[in-house]
């Protein structure tokens, strides 16, 4: 909106496993700029309305950018995890990108970022923090919104916390989004 203020909402499915088959995020935002500095301020809430526990979270998410490169930090600030989870009050998510514009509406960004899990290291949780990469494509369709394709990495061992439920193969998937 002209007024900086957004609201949205993101599907996808999952699997970790337990019968948690999708994720259902509801974020709401104000982004502006001061000359050529840009901000991005807002919250997220993750939600998984399937698991057969309460695992939702929500996290405050800041971002300012310059030029074609950002830097960001998510925090979580509630958790409805249920027991001695991974995702609690006190996680963080830091990271840093780049977006460059190419020729034909296409552009192509990267992303590096670390998830530090503050529970990280109880017998019970274990070792959950890990490091990100992204890259991606992507095609302006005007009307029709934007079209890219994405891979992302995630440095996930095995043994660690997550992977059960991850790994360190690299993702692949292709996304459209449409604002209006």
């Amino acid at each position: 909106h002209a007024s900086g203020f957004y609201a949205g909402g993101w599907g996808s499915n999952v699997d970790f496993g337990d019968g948690t088959s999708y994720e259902l995020d509801l974020y709401a935002g104000f982004s502006g700029s001061v000359e050529e500095l840009g901000y991005d301020v807002g919250y997220i809430y993750y939600a998984y309305p399937d698991a057969p526990g309460s695992i939702d979270f929500g996290e405050l998410y800041g971002e300012i950018s310059y030029g074609i490169a950002a830097i960001g930090l998510a925090y979580t600030i509630n958790s409805d995890t249920s027991g001695d989870g991974v995702f609690v009050q006190g996680d963080a998510y830091y990271y840093a990108s780049v977006g460059v514009p190419l020729e034909d509406s296409y552009s192509a960004g990267v992303t590096l970022g670390y998830y530090d899990f503050a529970d990280d290291g109880k017998a019970s949780v274990g070792e959950a923090s890990y490091s990100h990469v992204a890259a991606n494509v992507t095609k302006d369709a005007g009307n029709f919104g934007s079209f890219s394709v994405n891979v992302e990495y995630a440095d996930i061992e095995s043994t660690d916390a997550l992977g059960s439920v991850n790994s360190d193969d690299p993702k692949f998937w292709l996304g459209w989004s449409r604002s209006f």
